[in-house]
């Protein structure tokens, strides 16, 4: 019993040699067939090279000269109203009343403190409507 162990295990390592030597013989022609690559310059992710001193990107101006208008007051009051209505919808936090107002037209009647920290106390200007800014 134990020579016929002997002779499998002895069967299977001999096929598993010749598995390799067979496998190494295919590789290394495989190897000799390449031809020596030519040396190409080394490039980086960044396309810049790692030993030149770091120049930040020049910025280029455009050359447009058209300003843009600021919205009507009304206007904005109803980009607002749209944007609450989509965030309502969307179940997510509501934009603040402040944001459809200009910073110009804004101004700051008092402080107060509230459970949830202080909070600032501002009017618009152009409508006359008192608003309460809490901090989030």
């Amino acid at each position: 019993m134990k020579q016929t162990k002997i002779h499998e295990y002895g069967f299977a390592i001999l096929l598993t040699m010749a598995g390799v030597a067979c496998g190494a013989t295919q590789t290394a022609k495989g190897q000799a067939k390449s031809e020596p690559k030519a040396a190409q310059p080394r490039s980086t992710q960044s396309g810049r090279d790692p030993f030149r001193k770091y120049e930040p990107p020049r910025l280029v101006i455009k050359k447009g000269g058209s300003l843009v208008a600021v919205p009507s007051i009304q206007e904005r009051i109803q980009q607002y109203k749209a944007q609450k209505l989509s965030a309502m919808n969307a179940r997510v936090a509501a934009p603040k009343p402040t944001t459809a107002f200009l910073l110009s037209e804004i101004q700051v009647v008092g402080i107060s403190r509230t459970p949830r920290g202080y909070a600032a106390i501002v009017e618009a200007k152009p409508i006359k409507l008192g608003l309460c800014d809490l901090p989030r």
